[in-house]
């Protein structure tokens, strides 16, 4: 199976300036992000002779920020958001369905593909009993 997906995000935050509990003024800034998102996941999935069931995935995303607020560390005053506009994320992952109707799955995404100084990874395992 080939599913396509495309999806838009869009978050702005508007921030009213405040003095902080030592004291400090902190001014007004407005947090910016808008996102667009988009790629193929790949699956199959078969059954094992004993009822089993297995069903791997493939994903890799295109990941494109058309707007965005760069962070700034406070010690230099530099921008500390990367220049990399567009960058891509790979996701893969495998359930096991037992006959009993236990089901495991694990999924893993390595993201930050073509972006300099920037990648993440992370993964989840879950476990479904049926009761």
């Amino acid at each position: 199976h080939v599913a396509p997906h495309i999806g838009v995000i869009y978050f702005e935050e508007q921030q009213k300036a405040y003095t902080d509990s030592n004291g400090y003024a902190i001014g007004e800034q407005t947090v910016k992000l808008g996102r667009l998102t988009f790629g193929p996941k790949v699956s199959t999935s078969f059954t094992r002779p004993d009822g089993t069931t297995i069903a791997p995935f493939i994903a890799i995303q295109g990941i494109w920020d058309f707007k965005r607020t760069d962070q700034v560390d406070i010690d230099t005053g530099f921008a500390v958001t990367g220049s990399d506009e567009f960058r891509a994320r790979t996701e893969a992952g495998l359930s096991i369905r037992l006959p009993q109707g236990v089901a495991i799955t694990g999924e893993g995404f390595y993201d930050g593909i073509g972006a300099d100084g920037f990648n993440a990874y992370g993964g989840s395992v879950k476990v479904g009993v049926p009761f």
